[in-house]
């Protein structure tokens, strides 16, 4: 049942992919006005694989045939009294439209149906999503905000904080923001944790910094996160290979002391306390009280199990 249940949610998510995505037969969706840069990009490779045509009436609008009567227009031809060029104009404006309608989910279409034309709806798509001048100007203004300010969060791996950056680089370039690649290096590394910042002192001093690539960089960062994950303390966890019931401590490690330790530690304990008491003549003889001190609370907390 629950393989039954997991092919659905997998069909279900690449579904969603290929309607967020598109294919080369099938236009992207806009899903929320919020992702319409993305969208827009997208659109626009879905025409060029197709046909490259659509962008004449897009871009330059497309006029209605009509009669005419005393060099007067009346009323709109009918498609039955299109001449051959009139046809083309038209099944062009007609596959362009509907293409455009087609990557609107209800929600979004019902309010953009006024618009007649492709080049209505396109530049009607632009200015509710895009905003006026000042908006744009706002939204221009807040990215720039956020670059300044971009940090790692608590917690958050590379993979995350990396995937956030070119978000953002993203969102920057669809509203004309540009930054020398230095400074945008520079920013990335200045987002690391505190760990990396004899790394990154170390790279920065490298001939040729201000000219590598951003993905470069990342690798390079990503190889020294991996390498120094493998060299950190890993606490030890008895009860994967001697014993039940461990308890684990705050820090991540194993309490030594549980209900499943057998006897014979607590005799090496009382064992280790008698060489200790013997050698309490030592010149050492406050440092060994102290451990022997210690040594005793375990043994006072074995006793007690």
């Amino acid at each position: 049942m629950s393989s039954t249940s997991n092919q659905v949610n997998n069909m279900n998510h690449l579904l969603n992919i290929d309607n967020e995505i598109g294919t080369p037969t099938k236009p992207p969706r806009l899903m929320n006005l919020k992702d319409y840069s993305n969208w827009k990009s997208r659109f626009e490779n879905y025409v060029n694989i197709n046909d490259t045509s659509l962008w004449i009436p897009i871009s330059e609008g497309y006029e209605h045939h009509v009669h005419l009567h005393m060099g007067v227009s009346n009323t709109p031809k009918p498609i039955s009294a299109l001449n051959d060029d009139e046809k083309k104009l038209h099944d062009r404006e007609k596959k362009a439209l509907t293409a455009l309608s087609m990557c609107l989910p209800p929600d979004i279409y019902h309010t953009f149906k006024k618009f007649k034309t492709s080049r209505e709806l396109w530049e009607g798509l632009a200015k509710r999503c895009e905003g006026s001048t000042d908006i744009k100007k706002s939204r221009k203004e807040l990215l720039k905000k956020q670059f300044s300010v971009f940090k790692n969060f608590d917690g958050e791996s590379m993979e995350e904080l990396m995937s956030r950056y070119y978000h953002l680089l993203s969102e920057m370039v669809n509203n004309d923001i540009t930054y020398k690649n230095k400074k945008i290096l520079e920013k990335f590394f200045d987002a690391l944790p505190a760990h990396f910042e004899m790394y990154t002192i170390v790279i920065k001093e490298q001939s040729g910094f201000d000219d590598l690539s951003l993905e470069y960089l990342m690798e390079k960062v990503q190889s020294y996160d991996l390498h120094k994950q493998k060299k950190d303390t890993v606490y030890q966890d008895p009860s994967i290979y001697f014993g039940k019931g461990t308890s684990s401590s705050k820090s991540g490690g194993v309490s030594l002391f549980s209900e499943s330790r057998p006897m014979f530690l607590k005799i090496i304990l009382v064992k280790k306390i008698h060489v200790l008491l013997r050698q309490t003549l030592d010149v050492q003889l406050i440092a060994r009280m102290k451990v022997i001190h210690v040594l005793l609370n375990c043994l006072h907390l074995q006793l007690m199990i």
